[in-house]
């Protein structure tokens, strides 16, 4: 997979309605940020274990946590997700390509800025 790809999506069905499109969009766009989202607990996970934080008797609660914690943002992620079609109609009578492309690769770039995040805290913390 391409980086263009991972950003941007497929770049297909583009004459749909603002709400359809987005729909259809959703499904894809919440299993990247999932992936990333655990990518980054596994990460943080790692750390934790490294620097001491958890030991053996918390480690099924910190895991338990950790994946609902994923979850709720999850939800809260895809209602905020909403507000792209929305301003997508109020904002541009007419279906606009370039609007779709450019916001899809940014929420996904925020998907890969949370795992960098946790990368170069995890390097910050074995210094």
């Amino acid at each position: 997979m391409s980086f263009a790809r991972f950003f941007y999506g497929k770049l297909d069905s583009m004459e749909l309605p603002a709400f359809r499109w987005w729909n259809s969009k959703r499904v894809e766009y919440s299993l990247r940020f999932l992936i990333c989202l655990i990518f980054s607990q596994l990460l943080f996970f790692l750390i934790a274990f490294s620097l001491g934080g958890i030991d053996t008797s918390n480690i099924f609660q910190r895991i338990v946590s950790a994946l609902l914690s994923d979850v709720v943002l999850l939800l809260l992620v895809n209602i905020v997700y909403f507000l792209w079609p929305v301003i997508e109609v109020i904002l541009f009578k007419e279906i606009n390509i370039v609007y779709r492309k450019n916001c899809f690769a940014f929420l996904n770039l925020l998907n890969v800025l949370i795992v960098v995040s946790a990368f170069m805290i995890m390097v910050a913390s074995k210094t």
